[in-house]
C-alpha cells in the first residue's frame, strides 16, 4: 500500500491518515449486519480502499465535511466487497439478509412472550 500512497498529494495523505479511525468504526457496523458472510479483516481492507480513493477523489469546494464524504464512500466499498465475495447474485443476497433479519426479530419476540 505504501507505495500506492507516495504517488498520492500531500493533502490526500493527510486525509487518509486523519480518519483511519473511521474505517475500523464502520466496519465494526457494517460486521454486525453480514456477520459470517465476511471476515472482518476483510472489511477493514475494503474499507480502507474506499478511504483512499474517497481522500483522492474528495473536493473541499462542494462544502461536504471529509469525514461525512469517506463515511460514505467507505461503507459503500466494504458493502461492494461483500456482494462481490457473496456467491450469491445481489437481489438473492438481499432477500437472504432481509429473511434473516425477520427471522431474528420473530425469534426476539418468542423470547419475549
Amino acid at each position: 500500500m505504501s507505495d500506492l500512497l507516495q504517488h498520492d498529494s500531500a493533502e490526500a495523505l493527510g486525509r487518509f491518515n486523519s480518519e483511519l479511525d473511521l474505517v475500523d468504526l464502520i466496519a465494526r457496523q457494517v460486521s454486525r449486519s453480514v456477520g459470517r458472510f465476511v471476515e472482518f479483516d476483510e472489511l477493514l481492507s475494503a474499507g480502507r480502499e474506499g478511504l483512499l480513493d474517497a481522500a483522492r477523489r474528495y473536493d473541499p469546494a462542494r462544502n461536504i465535511l471529509f469525514r461525512t464524504y469517506a463515511s460514505y464512500r467507505i461503507r459503500g466499498a466494504m458493502i461492494d466487497n461483500v456482494r462481490k465475495l457473496a456467491a450469491l447474485p445481489r437481489r438473492a443476497f438481499e432477500r437472504l439478509t432481509n429473511f434473516r433479519t425477520r427471522e431474528a426479530a420473530q425469534r426476539e419476540q418468542l423470547r419475549v412472550r
